[in-house]
């Protein structure tokens, strides 16, 4: 049987199991000072504040999708413009 998602820990059957992207897909992956700081902005997507930084274990297509923009946002909100020491006061 295979373990539930490691994200929101239902266990769809019918669902392509993938890699966090905020662990796998992002070099470096995404780190709790960055998610943080997401996290606290105005839209941030509500799942952050249900779901962890990043995940070792496979998640279910849902929340590899919710986690999509996140990554986006960690690459063009933060990173493209200097990491975040350059954002901090």
């Amino acid at each position: 049987k295979a373990m539930p998602c490691a994200a929101c820990g239902e266990d769809p059957t019918a669902t392509e199991w993938k890699w966090d992207p905020l662990r796998w897909e992002l070099d470096p992956p995404c780190t709790e000072a960055e998610w943080r700081y997401l996290a606290d902005t105005p839209g941030a997507p509500e799942v952050m504040t249900a779901q962890q930084c990043t995940y070792m274990n496979k998640l279910c297509r849902g929340c590899y999708n919710l986690r999509l923009p996140i990554m986006a946002k960690v690459r063009t909100r933060i990173r493209a413009k200097g990491g975040l020491e350059e954002l901090q006061p």
